[in-house]
């Protein structure tokens, strides 16, 4: 535990936070012009990459 926390709650709120931002990311990159979606693009990669050091 941290500080009255247990690491699952933490890792369970975090995971909650991940499914939240990629599904507002996916609404927004279908709302916005193609010349702005390569930005949407490489805040999909930084996720893809927060997602692989929560599964370690």
């Amino acid at each position: 535990k941290i500080e009255g926390k247990s690491i699952n709650e933490i890792e369970k709120k975090l995971r909650n936070a991940l499914k939240k931002h990629r599904q507002e990311l996916e609404y927004m990159t279908q709302k916005v012009s193609k010349n702005i979606k390569g930005n949407f693009e490489r805040e999909k990669e930084r996720l893809a990459r927060f997602e692989e050091r929560l599964n370690r």
